[in-house]
């Protein structure tokens, strides 16, 4: 009798036993169920093709998709600059995109784009002496991955010169004091003698926009000569000096209403990406906040609403530290601050929880959005950090650090 109280106390045992150990591979089965689908990052480098690239995106982006936002958590991220660059690269060289907008003044780039259009000019000396002019205002001229993107599509046009990729500016920021320095360099021999006489006196005396009101009031007296004279390049003229009128404007609410500033520079902007990919397949460089569909004053969310599913959002983000150099208040010293991840967003969550430090994930494949959400980080010019909730990205970049470029 006591033996099979024995038997029947071990068969009660293993019984518990197995149970035990069944349960835990149910809890690990179901973990892993919803455990977020995070694809590894691809290679940076432009040099190592774009099958990486291919593998995540070829599936996810519809053919139907005109204008891709490609947004960066922070101006001046060497990681960030390196991931954009690739996947331009890959939207040029696989998927048919023919037009780089950038978060810039097009007046500033306008003699970049003809270098890079023109398969008559190949020297790529030139080129980068043009491109660092062009961006002379921007980190981005001390940034190699960049640069190497600018000879990239150089290299593309030239061997590709029935189908080429032009470059433009979308920006009104800054678009005033561009066109002065555009108009001057490229097309002061336009103006009658007095009024040449009268702007180089006054460069460097008064106000940028003040110079650029002035060649804006000659320009539009004599709008026939120009025209005339200008030829096929009137209407890449027309278009700065469309800007330049906007950035007066801008610069005017920017002292009365910073919202309807905002608002109102990021409607131009959308107007304008619009205006430029009527006929080819457009890439939207610009910060996360711009390119964002979320955002009420977003260049995005308007893009959104006119393209629907036309238009679609790869966002930046990091998951530790971020290094970049930051302008204080109304100063135009830039200074190095450092950034760590908010705990509110997707890449902090995935690296805390899932011990995931990089790599690329998709709205739509977010199963369990309640424990790591979708919040994404956007850190402007100034250092201020801002949130982006809800659907704000179609397809998500994640790095774990990022370093800076900035002043050397």
């Amino acid at each position: 009798m006591r033996g099979h109280v024995y038997e029947h106390s071990i068969m009660k045992i293993k019984f518990k036993t197995i149970f035990f150990l069944s349960c835990l591979c149910c809890l690990y089965v179901v973990k892993a169920q919803v455990r977020p689908v995070v694809y590894p990052l691809f290679l940076f480098s432009l040099d190592s093709g774009i099958t990486g690239v291919s593998q995540i995106f070829d599936d996810k982006i519809p053919d139907n998709v005109n204008c891709v936002g490609l947004g960066e958590v922070l101006h001046g991220g060497k990681e960030i600059t390196e991931v954009k660059s690739k996947l331009v690269q890959y939207f040029v060289q696989k998927r048919g995109y023919r037009t780089f907008l950038f978060e810039y003044p097009n007046a500033a780039i306008s003699l970049l784009n003809y270098y890079l259009s023109n398969n008559e000019l190949t020297s790529f000396d030139t080129l980068k002496i043009i491109a660092s002019n062009a961006f002379k205002g921007s980190v981005m001229v001390q940034d190699s991955s960049f640069m190497n993107l600018i000879s990239w599509l150089k290299s593309f046009n030239l061997t590709h010169p029935t189908d080429i990729v032009s470059i433009k500016g979308v920006d009104i920021y800054g678009a005033s004091g561009t066109f002065s320095d555009y108009f001057m360099y490229n097309f002061s021999k336009l103006l009658d003698s007095s009024t040449k006489a009268g702007i180089d006196k006054n460069w460097n005396k008064i106000a940028v926009d003040s110079i650029a009101q002035i060649i804006l009031s000659w320009v539009d007296v004599h709008r026939m000569l120009v025209k005339t004279r200008l030829k096929n390049f009137y209407s890449d003229f027309f278009y700065n000096e469309q800007n330049a009128q906007y950035a007066i404007r801008h610069a005017h609410l920017q002292t009365t209403n910073i919202y309807n500033a905002s608002f109102y520079r990021d409607s131009l902007m959308a107007e304008n990406v619009e205006k430029l990919s009527l006929k080819q397949k457009s890439i939207f460089w610009a910060f996360n906040g711009h390119v964002s569909p979320f955002s009420n004053f977003s260049a995005g969310k308007m893009l959104k609403a006119n393209y629907k599913d036309k238009y679609y959002t790869i966002l930046t983000d990091f998951s530790n530290t971020a290094t970049s150099y930051i302008k204080k208040n109304a100063s135009t010293t830039v200074l190095p601050e450092h950034f760590h991840s908010k705990p509110s967003t997707v890449a902090y969550r995935l690296s805390k929880r899932y011990r995931i430090k990089s790599g690329i994930l998709f709205y739509d494949e977010i199963k369990d959005r309640k424990k790591i959400g979708t919040l994404v980080e956007s850190i402007d010019i100034r250092g201020n950090t801002h949130i982006l909730g809800k659907q704000s990205f179609d397809a998500l970049v994640i790095v774990e650090d990022i370093k800076p470029v900035g002043p050397k």
